[in-house]
């Protein structure tokens, strides 16, 4: 609602506190590789980082599956994202594929291009995110750069790949 009803005070007010709880958590639980691949979007293209995390959440989400699928199956009860034949894997990815619609309803962008990442800039995005061994030392699976690089040019494409890419 504070997204289409602008004017709506207390939904405001309700992104506020929801803003709020969330810094919260996570400064006592830490964040993941969504957080260290977006750094190199701000710091080299001054992305903005919420935008850069938000781009680029469901690539690394898809790329976490398997290290995050009961956690993902959790967070699909919590959505309403059920099924009685649906395995964990189709769960948790459509979990991913909700949290993109999300974003793309509420105006981020969907790949790199859109805001303007040339392709060749990636290898050295891959690079810089990789050194960030802090935030990804808290992520649920541990990511080479090369499965960074991965997750960077399927949000360079908007594509996010076949989850079976991620689960060597």
């Amino acid at each position: 609602m504070a997204f289409a009803r602008r004017d709506n005070i207390s939904a405001r007010e309700g992104m506020l506190l929801g803003s709020l709880l969330a810094g919260m958590a996570f400064s006592n639980a830490g964040v993941g590789a969504v957080h260290a691949l977006a750094y190199p979007l701000g710091g080299q293209f001054n992305i903005a980082h919420g935008v850069a995390n938000a781009l680029l959440l469901p690539y690394v989400l898809a790329a976490n599956i398997v290290g995050a699928i009961d956690r993902l199956g959790v967070i699909s009860k919590v959505m309403g994202i059920t099924g009685p034949y649906r395995t964990k894997k189709t769960l948790a990815f459509s979990v991913v594929e909700y949290i993109r619609e999300l974003a793309e309803d509420v105006g981020i962008p969907r790949s790199l291009q859109e805001v303007g990442i040339p392709e060749e800039a990636l290898p050295e995005m891959a690079r810089s995110a990789s050194n960030v061994s802090r935030l990804l030392g808290n992520n649920p699976r541990q990511l080479t750069e090369d499965q960074i690089l991965a997750i960077y040019r399927n949000a360079y494409d908007g594509k996010l790949g076949k989850r079976i890419d991620f689960m060597d």
